[in-house]
């Protein structure tokens, strides 16, 4: 038996996907069921061996965000076609709030994209411009996919 979230409205759940398709997996949910969904992607260069390329990742590998009502919803959304399921601990199943996804919204903009400029190295000095460790200065130590 699950018990249920702490609210009976709309929430925000985390929902895993098949490797290398949550956007797949959102994008189905989003026009099959017409469910919300927030599948924030990345932008970077990456060395291949035909030289740098630029490459678009989830930025939450094999992870992405659906907003819908648990009680009505549950089933249709965790069998949907490439989703694993839906993230949970044995029998609790949480939310996530409301203003994290705003706040990753306002960060990430209307294309759900953050764009990694190619000028960060290791040894840069940053400058963090959003989330909780918002004008924090740090130190690039490498830079890693995804």
């Amino acid at each position: 038996m699950m018990p249920e979230p702490s609210s009976e409205t709309i929430a925000w759940f985390c929902l895993r996907s098949q490797p290398k398709r949550e956007h797949i997996a959102a994008r189905q949910l989003q026009h099959r069921q017409g469910i919300e969904v927030f599948a924030p992607r990345i932008r970077l260069r990456r060395p291949t061996r035909e030289g740098p390329m630029w490459v678009t990742e989830a930025l939450f590998p094999n992870y992405f965000f659906a907003r819908f009502n648990w009680k009505t919803s549950l089933r249709l959304v965790h069998h949907a076609p490439d989703v694993r399921g839906i993230v949970h601990f044995g029998t609790y199943w949480p939310t996530v709030p409301d203003e994290s996804i705003a706040e990753l919204r306002r960060t990430l903009g209307p294309d759900e994209l953050c764009v990694v400029p190619t000028s960060v190295a290791p040894g840069d000095v940053v400058k963090v411009v959003g989330g909780s460790f918002h004008d924090f200065q740090a130190v690039v130590t490498r830079v890693m996919p995804g």
